[in-house]
């Protein structure tokens, strides 16, 4: 896996170099995951690593086959849908801040009485 990076993405950039190398990846729609402890609450700092994640994807996979004006261009898309999500994802911020009370219960903190 690549350290490069931090959230989201790894899984995608593994298995399109598993490939590459001649592995075959399967999808199985039915199969569902849970998780049932997550630790990360802040979502424009998610949506924040989702797009590193992506630019970092496009330009490591694509620059060898497609020219810097077109992987400019993709770049600048993901950074305006991230300031579009970051815009939608504000109200909700702000009235948590307002409320005075976590978005998501922490599970390493007990819940008030």
């Amino acid at each position: 896996m690549d350290e490069g990076y931090f959230l989201h993405v790894e899984d995608v950039d593994f298995c399109f170099r598993f490939q590459a190398a001649g592995g075959h990846t399967y999808f199985v729609p039915h199969v569902k995951i849970r998780h049932d402890v997550g630790t990360t609450t802040n979502s424009r700092m998610i949506e924040l690593h989702k797009i590193k994640g992506f630019l970092r994807y496009f330009w490591k996979n694509f620059q060898p086959h497609h020219s810097i004006l077109t992987l400019t261009f993709t770049s600048m898309c993901v950074l305006a849908l991230f300031a579009v999500r970051s815009v939608m994802l504000a109200p909700s911020g702000v009235a948590h801040l307002m409320s005075g009370r976590a978005a998501h219960h922490d599970p390493l903190r007990p819940r008030a009485a």
